[in-house]
């Protein structure tokens, strides 16, 4: 709802009986809303592609922890009973141009110490790539009793971004990603056919570490000075959101407007999303041009791409094909005199070989 309505902040606040969230996004909550969200799979934003919460049954998960969660918006507050009936409550006086929710621990089903543990042990492990393939959402804060945490992006030149994480104020956790994304091309070939689904993006993100001592990035220094281009232990899949049950088998990241499960945790297996998968391989092929010129592209950062070997889920070869094939007819591929030539053009060596065999002895 958040992003949805164009937030660019959001906080969550913890106590032993109920969490209380806030977010400070433009679009506020009208009638139509309220019948969506008090229904099932009415989403009033399922005819706009743009909006995440388009399948109409996300915020139902709250139910799991509540009984009656309660919304105040700028023109309405109300109390949702029953999983569907609204019903008016007084305004929060101080909310200005805020949304709020509140969600008290009262589902009968689950203990309000159980509730409790959950959301917070959910807030404290907040994924830094949670941030990462959203548009509007750049700052992300929660309190937990006297503790305070915060999750914040910073955007950096050339789709490098940095995300911060806080706790108490002080810096516990900062990574840094490349970037790459294009928008959704027209899918004609949707057996449904989405309407305005080519207005979101597609996106990969490599992550980045630094070379050697250093911390902090310098905004003075050139990227490839201080950064180099790291294989992920687990490529994540992310609908804005990571899906965190799926599986690529790749050692970068990848996001697209999937058609997701229910649960949102894993990709569904559709028609729909077959052309997807199409458009991440292109974007990941031509995300080696730019890494190239930023000066990353090394034979380290081979170790980061699928190989032959690697076992990938069946739907995710299309990105392996497209990598491959890029490398083989472009000069994506370093060399051992330096430069860059095809793939198609060169022949691996062993490290003592090309120490003992000259340019010159090779040509001859």
């Amino acid at each position: 709802n958040a992003e949805d309505a164009g937030a660019t902040e959001v906080a969550f606040d913890l106590t032993p009986n109920a969490c209380h969230f806030e977010h400070n996004g433009t679009r506020h909550f009208d009638e139509r809303d309220i019948k969506s969200i008090t229904g099932i799979f009415n989403s009033s934003k399922k005819d706009n592609p743009d909006k995440i919460g388009k399948f109409g049954v996300g915020f139902k998960s709250v139910f799991v922890y509540t009984d009656t969660p309660v919304i105040h918006s700028k023109n309405y507050s109300f109390k949702i009973l029953k999983l569907v009936l609204p019903q008016s409550v007084a305004p929060k006086p101080d909310l200005g141009e805020k949304t709020r929710f509140e969600f008290p621990f009262n589902n009968p089903k689950k203990s309000v110490e159980e509730a409790y543990t959950e959301v917070k042990t959910a807030l404290e492990q907040l994924s830094d790539t949670t941030l990462l393939f959203l548009n509007d959402l750049r700052y992300i804060r929660w309190n937990v009793g006297d503790q305070q945490g915060a999750v914040l992006r910073e955007e950096h030149s050339d789709g490098h971004i940095e995300v911060l994480k806080l706790v108490d104020g002080e810096e516990i956790l900062s990574s840094h990603w490349l970037r790459f994304s294009a928008p959704v091309e027209d899918l004609h070939q949707f057996t449904a056919p989405v309407e305005g689904v080519e207005r979101q993006n597609v996106a990969v993100a490599f992550e980045l570490t630094f070379l050697g001592n250093a911390k902090t990035f310098d905004t003075k220094k050139p990227l490839a000075k201080q950064l180099k281009i790291s294989p992920a232990i687990k490529g994540k899949v992310s609908v804005f959101f990571p899906a965190e049950k799926e599986v690529s088998g790749l050692r970068f990241h990848l996001h697209a407007p999937f058609i997701p499960e229910l649960s949102r945790a894993s990709i569904k297996t559709t028609p729909e999303n077959m052309p997807l998968y199409d458009q991440l391989a292109k974007v990941s092929a031509q995300a080696l041009h730019s890494i190239k010129a930023m000066g990353l592209l090394s034979g380290e950062f081979l170790a980061v791409l699928p190989n032959n070997d690697d076992p990938l889920a069946e739907r995710y070869n299309v990105i392996r094909k497209a990598l491959l094939h890029e490398m083989k007819s472009q000069a994506l591929v370093p060399t051992y005199a330096g430069g860059f030539a095809e793939a198609s053009r060169l022949i691996q060596a062993r490290a003592s070989m090309k120490s003992l065999i000259t340019d010159e002895d090779l040509a001859f």
